[in-house]
């Protein structure tokens, strides 16, 4: 978890993917192209960043701080670590999140996965399945790590020189402040994916 500010970049177009987010609190924004507004806006309880888990694509957007915040975030290849301790619980995350992914790309064509036949719709969420293999997130962790993409790359120097002044609990990676309704956004994201549902 970590704090972010109004104007921060949580994530970058172009950029490699490597994690995916929750906003626990605040606003952001998701911009595409080049202009000034932000056609899509991001509430407490969002998920996002995950397509790139199934596609291994570059970022397709900026998403931007509208206001001060809270985030949580796990690398891709720590999804899959969880997954060997918490299978059944993971496989339906792992499915919601592919849903989700599915519907956003299929909504820059302007369609819904409502559109698509069961059959049409499960070999999509098949193919994605196998794309995210074939990235070897779990395999990838260390090389994850060090890539250091968006807001991770502040979160690894906050954390360096905490524990190069002895510091504790307090930064970036010790959040204090507001750990508690972290605890229980993240508890509604899990049980949102064991009860089959997906919150936007």
């Amino acid at each position: 978890m970590t704090r972010f500010a109004k104007g921060d970049y949580i994530m970058r177009k172009g950029q490699s993917a490597t994690f995916l987010a929750i906003l626990l609190q605040g606003e952001l924004g998701v911009r595409i192209g080049k202009g000034g507004g932000f056609p899509r806006r991001l509430h407490k309880g969002s998920l996002f960043g995950e397509r790139g888990m199934f596609s291994g694509n570059p970022r397709a957007a900026d998403i931007i701080a509208l206001s001060d915040g809270y985030i949580g975030t796990m690398l891709y290849s720590e999804v899959e670590l969880l997954a060997e301790a918490h299978t059944v619980l993971m496989r339906t995350f792992q499915l919601q999140m592919a849903k989700g992914a599915l519907e956003a790309k299929l909504a820059d064509m302007g369609m819904s996965v409502d559109d698509l036949e069961p059959e049409t719709l499960e070999q999509q969420l098949h193919d994605m399945k196998s794309m995210q293999m074939s990235c070897r997130w779990r395999a990838r962790h260390a090389e994850l790590q060090g890539l250091r993409e968006g807001l991770y790359a502040d979160l690894y120097a906050e954390k360096e020189a905490q524990d190069g002044n002895g510091l504790r609990g307090t930064g970036a990676m010790g959040l204090r402040g507001g750990a508690k309704g972290a605890r229980k956004a993240l508890k509604g994201i899990f049980a949102k994916a064991g009860s089959g549902g997906r919150k936007r």
